[in-house]
């Protein structure tokens, strides 16, 4: 039996051809101290008015300059006129701009953005333009982000979750920890709905709705000279002038070793009102979850999880008061000196081969697939780790969309920081109304939403391990039935790879993965196998993951005269999954 592959990377590696331009280059004015473009000639084709430039303004991948304007970054064309207006972050002006070069409708991707006049929270589509406007005190990290359809916000002092309408799909009564998770049970439930790109608003700098769909680069940079953001006359005016708070770390000093996973923070909060600030806290640069279990804040002492390994921990803290104004950051750098921890292995094993519904086409090996990778795990030398937990084995009937769900959640709930997580999955996916669904024992052939599990479920757990600094691979050994479901390349909806992941995928869309009956095993996970058992080792004999990479590739390509070719997406580097 033929398996038809998911996956297409081939489109994001391929450039798109352009015609030739003069090439710009990033300078600054020794008089001025700003930043503009030079052409081949050392003559400024764009005057320096910018306060920093991206490193890949201009480049063979990124035909925008991506600049600091005013504290703010957005991005202009080669005439300098902005096509995304300066409201972004660094790293967002340079993924909005990737987006405008990809032709991402309006609407489909937003930004949280905190507005300067009036300190409140909003967001933004990729150009720069308020999608919803202004009018919360805080909102989550995590809104509208990648397999996110909501956004948790703070609204008069409770926490509520709003769609890319703007209107509460979840009313403003909990915590800020309870609004996301309220969120993430909406979006799993039938009143689930997704706000179309068309139908999120777009407001121009005059402060108009205007179409998403008929706004152009080209409507941008008519209001070029206009680089301030504002909203809509009849939104609130902004707040008379106040002191914003301080904050500063008393204790421990600066450099200070710590060999216990909790640290004690005392610190010094002042506010103009009086009133105690909110503390934000950032890890590494990274925000820390400070709903998490075993975090506390009491009175000015806050007691935090860190990192039991080798290292040095960055710390910052922001008081936020009660007018929703910033303190300026204060940094604490801790040093690791206890005993290194080990971690624990984690295993997630899917393999469906029989289906309830008769029009989805059984596979002869699913089931027997994810029972070899469970015993290969199972059974591997646990150098390195202090345990190798019991596997989670999901196969045939016990794989329904509900005892899947629960596994993910369940494995997400398990794992501690610096654990190693594998998932791997084999069986059916399948797209309908543009989602993408692991189609589970259960599922129901035109009722995937109901029936079988979203890869975004896949995706949210994914990023709880990963937010717990987990290292997470994924093997996906999947295949869809091609003249069922009509499925064309379908790559950017089943990427997993973000830091923190590595993801092995059986080969690109425009191949088949082939199950071999010699094996009893797909000829993917069959080379998984084979180098879990010790043909990926390196020069010290250790099974790591850049070997397995290798090993997988070399052996697919041979058992198959070359017509499947497996993808791999590291964004976590080479480590050692299992001693010799």
């Amino acid at each position: 039996m033929k398996r038809f592959l998911l996956f297409s990377l081939l489109s994001l590696l391929l450039p798109a051809s352009a015609p030739a331009q003069t090439s710009l280059r990033a300078a600054q004015d020794p008089d001025t101290e700003l930043w503009g473009f030079v052409d081949a000639r050392g003559e400024w084709a764009i005057a320096p008015a910018f306060e920093e430039c991206h490193p890949y303004s201009f480049s063979s991948g990124f035909r925008l300059g991506s600049v600091k304007y005013k504290g703010r970054w957005g991005c202009i064309d080669r005439k300098g006129a902005f096509v995304i207006r300066p409201v972004f972050s660094y790293g967002d002006s340079y993924l909005a701009g990737q987006h405008l070069l990809a032709g991402t409708p309006v609407g489909r991707v937003l930004y949280r953005i905190q507005d300067r006049d009036t300190g409140k929270w909003g967001f933004v589509n990729h150009l720069g333009n308020w999608a919803i406007l202004p009018r919360y005190e805080d909102c989550h990290p995590y809104s509208f982000g990648e397999g996110i359809n909501f956004a948790s916000v703070q609204y008069r002092g409770k926490w509520g979750c709003i769609n890319k309408k703007g209107e509460f799909v979840v009313k403003p009564v909990f915590s800020y920890g309870d609004s996301y998770l309220a969120g993430m049970e909406w979006q799993n439930s039938p009143d689930y709905a997704v706000v179309p790109a068309s139908q999120v608003a777009n407001y121009v700098p005059d402060g108009t709705d205007m179409n998403p769909q008929t706004t152009t680069a080209r409507n941008l940079a008519e209001h070029a000279a206009d680089t301030t953001v504002r909203t809509p006359a009849e939104d609130a005016a902004p707040p008379a002038a106040v002191t914003p708070p301080t904050v500063a770390i008393l204790s421990p000093k600066d450099g200070t070793g710590y060999d216990l996973d909790e640290v004690v923070i005392r610190y010094e909060a002042k506010t103009a009102d009086g009133k105690a600030p909110e503390i934000m806290v950032s890890i590494d640069n990274e925000p820390y979850d400070m709903t998490a279990k075993g975090v506390r804040r009491v009175g000015d002492e806050l007691r935090l999880k860190l990192p039991s390994k080798e290292g040095v921990r960055r710390i910052q803290l922001i008081a936020k008061d009660s007018r929703g104004l910033n303190s300026e950051p204060v940094y604490l750098t801790l040093r690791y000196t206890g005993e290194q921890l080990k971690p624990a292995l984690h295993l997630l094993a899917v393999g469906v081969g029989q289906y309830d519904d008769p029009n989805i086409a059984d596979l002869a090996h699913a089931a027997k697939d994810a029972k070899d990778i469970a015993r290969a795990v199972a059974g591997a030398n646990p150098e390195g780790y202090r345990k190798i937990e019991e596997p989670i084995l999901l196969t045939d009937a016990h794989a329904t969309a509900v005892s899947l769900k629960t596994a993910l959640m369940q494995l997400a709930r398990s794992v501690r920081q610096d654990d190693v997580a594998i998932l791997y999955f084999s069986g059916h996916g399948a797209q309908e109304n543009d989602e993408t669904y692991f189609l589970t024992s259960d599922a129901v052939e035109g009722n995937l939403y109901a029936t079988a599990v979203n890869f975004n479920d896949i995706r949210t757990a994914m990023r709880i391990l990963v937010d717990k600094h987990c290292r997470v691979v994924v093997f996906m050994d999947a295949c869809h039935a091609g003249a069922l479901y009509n499925t064309k390349s379908i790559s950017r909806t089943l990427q997993f790879a973000q830091p923190g992941v590595i993801g092995f995928y059986s080969s690109t869309d425009s191949q088949q993965s082939n199950e071999a009956e010699k094996w009893q095993n797909g000829v993917f996970t069959r080379a998984l196998l084979d180098g879990l058992a010790g043909e990926a080792r390196d020069g010290q004999g250790n099974i790591t993951t850049l070997e397995l990479e290798r090993y997988i590739k070399t052996t697919v390509a041979n058992e198959t005269d070359g017509i499947q070719t497996p993808i791999v997406e590291n964004n976590v580097g080479d480590f050692i999954l299992f001693y010799e």
